[in-house]
């Protein structure tokens, strides 16, 4: 924001012509004003000194200059003002700037917390103003069209409308890489409204045409640009076609060079859990190999870090049922870092760490399943084991899990469980008593 005392001896000077104490103040160049000025506040002092110097019938590009100016710091209503002499009947370029200033003023009153009619009153303003300098642009200038179609989708959530200006725009100039993304978001918003009203032909004809247009619009406007990406992920998760939204996303964060983990976490997770686990897989090992720091951000900053690592740890089948369980421990070990509250997370780790002759990983993450959840007599049996076979320490500990499993398995049996489970419990109270048979007496 342009400060309060400057902006008031600017709009002071511009109320009464008379006086020139303001360009002594801040004194014009002889050259061009726009684009001289050290920063904002330069370029305003400029412009409004010039504009006291500058008769009425000049004073256009002036005016337009310093709207734009504040209208940049802040300061929309004073950009408005500084309009409001322009006749605007045929004036394209202040038609518009006038209609990004009611927008402006639209979204201080929405964000701002004030009403909510107050606001919309701002953004009809706005809407009808960009309209109207839609249809005084000349040749193929689309600004104006482009943001009444935004304005129109994102405020009003009239796709119809947003769709027709955009084509309207594109009649202009067919490969304005900017209308046509504003012509994708608007279908794309149309086949969201209209998916379950829609014969499957029209549906699968909806989704063809939204994604053509974004294609086209990241061909035209460049890889590096995030919007037609999210919105090609989403109407590729819509068709069911994991691959394409996971090449997608991939794409867009080669494209950019920034990782943008919470989209990948989310495909990853929605693709977990509709037990899509190649795919999964495959968006997980994406995220640990270009954002791992990301992932555990994301991860530690979701309403349920447990229920969302261990969604992710069903992705580790694939692997498994190719014995690749280096990968699969790997995987879960940064995973762990997120500190997960569910024991059999942390049992399945100290698996794979077993498995792989990770011994000391293996039994920490035993202990924390332990420290989470003792009823398990299988459990407790195999973090004693790590010690008693693997790391040969802490003997008197291994053989108070013993114990504590075989006790566990005695009062689950007494429960009268069905054949399956007491057939586990059995199988793990042999074990125990086996293991702290042949522990015996043996060194602490």
């Amino acid at each position: 924001m342009i400060p309060a005392q400057l902006l008031a001896s600017l709009l002071l000077a511009l109320a009464l012509p008379s006086s020139l104490a303001l360009a002594t103040l801040f004194p014009a160049d002889d050259g061009p004003v726009v684009g001289l000025a050290a920063g904002p506040i330069d370029e305003a002092a400029q412009l409004a000194a010039e504009l006291l110097t500058t008769p009425a019938k000049r004073q256009r590009p002036v005016r337009l200059a310093l709207a734009q100016v504040l209208l940049d710091t802040g300061s929309a209503q004073e950009a408005l003002d500084t309009l409001a002499p322009l006749p605007l009947a045929e004036d394209g370029e202040a038609t518009k700037l006038t209609g990004l200033i009611f927008a402006a003023l639209g979204d201080e009153i929405e964000f701002g917390g004030g009403a909510v009619e107050d606001a919309d009153y701002f953004y009809g303003e706005a809407l009808q103003y960009l309209e109207n300098a839609a249809a005084l642009a000349q040749g193929k200038d689309t600004d104006a069209a482009v943001e009444a179609a935004y304005l129109a989708l994102y405020i009003f959530a009239d796709w119809s409308k947003a769709e027709v200006l955009a084509d309207d725009a594109l009649a202009r100039a067919p490969d304005d890489g900017e209308a046509l993304l504003a012509r994708g978001c608007a279908r794309v918003r149309g086949f969201a409204d209209m998916e379950r009203h829609m014969t499957p032909s029209l549906r699968r004809d909806n989704w063809d045409v939204a994604v053509a247009d974004l294609k086209r619009a990241v061909t035209l406007l460049g890889a590096d640009r995030s919007e037609p990406w999210w919105q090609l992920i989403w109407m590729y998760e819509q068709e069911n076609l994991p691959d394409e939204a996971l090449a997608a996303a991939l794409a867009h964060h080669d494209a950019t060079g920034r990782a943008d983990s919470s989209t990948l976490l989310r495909l990853a997770l929605s693709f977990a859990r509709a037990q899509q686990l190649d795919p999964a897989l495959a968006a997980l090992r994406a995220l640990v190999e270009r954002d791992p720091d990301g992932l555990l951000a994301n991860l530690r900053a979701s309403e349920d870090p447990t229920a969302d690592v261990v969604a992710l740890s069903w992705a580790m089948g694939p692997l498994l049922a190719k014995r690749r369980q280096s990968e699969a421990r790997d995987l879960l070990h940064v995973l762990g870092q997120a500190e997960p509250a569910d024991a059999d997370f942390w049992n399945n780790l100290a698996f794979l760490c077993r498995e792989t002759r990770q011994y000391e990983d293996s039994y920490a993450a035993y202990e924390k399943a332990v420290a989470i959840d003792d009823s398990s007599p299988r459990l407790l049996n195999d973090t004693a084991l790590i010690l008693q076979y693997h790391l040969h320490r802490h003997l008197d500990r291994a053989r108070a899990l013993y114990a504590q499993a075989i006790a566990q398995a005695d009062a689950g049996l007494d429960e009268k469980p069905d054949a399956a489970a007491a057939r586990e419990l059995r199988s793990a109270r042999t074990d125990a008593r086996n293991n702290l048979s042949r522990l015996g007496s043996k060194g602490r």
